[in-house]
């Protein structure tokens, strides 16, 4: 069965979602979706694995970087929130991605 490799970017939100789990679960999941990485991708993504205390990839909270808790520059935090392009944190270096806030739960069915 061959495996589609997905879109860099969409690869490196997915890394980081799964990011959060303990490490057995991370490196199977890990070896999982870095089929879907270009070559220099991955090989930037295991540089900063190995040269940041085992963190390659932080959330971007609001515009800060999780990683190091710096404030993006506007025009940077935007484009990270769309999720399109491999960005990195100014500061740290790290590749950022963004979960968006998750949608309010539907509002109550209003009385007919």
């Amino acid at each position: 069965m061959e495996v589609e490799p997905l879109d860099t970017h969409k690869t490196v939100y997915s890394l980081g979602r799964i990011h959060g789990g303990d490490q057995q679960e991370f490196t199977y999941n890990m070896a999982k979706v870095a089929t879907g990485l270009d070559k220099p991708t991955f090989a930037k993504y295991e540089q900063l694995l190995k040269g940041r205390r085992g963190v390659a990839i932080a959330r971007m909270e609001g515009e800060l970087c999780t990683a190091c808790h710096i404030a993006m520059r506007p025009a940077v935090a935007a484009r990270v929130r769309k999720n399109e392009e491999l960005l990195t944190c100014d500061n740290c270096q790290r590749i950022l991605y963004y979960v968006p806030p998750a949608a309010p739960e539907a509002a109550a069915e209003a009385p007919k």
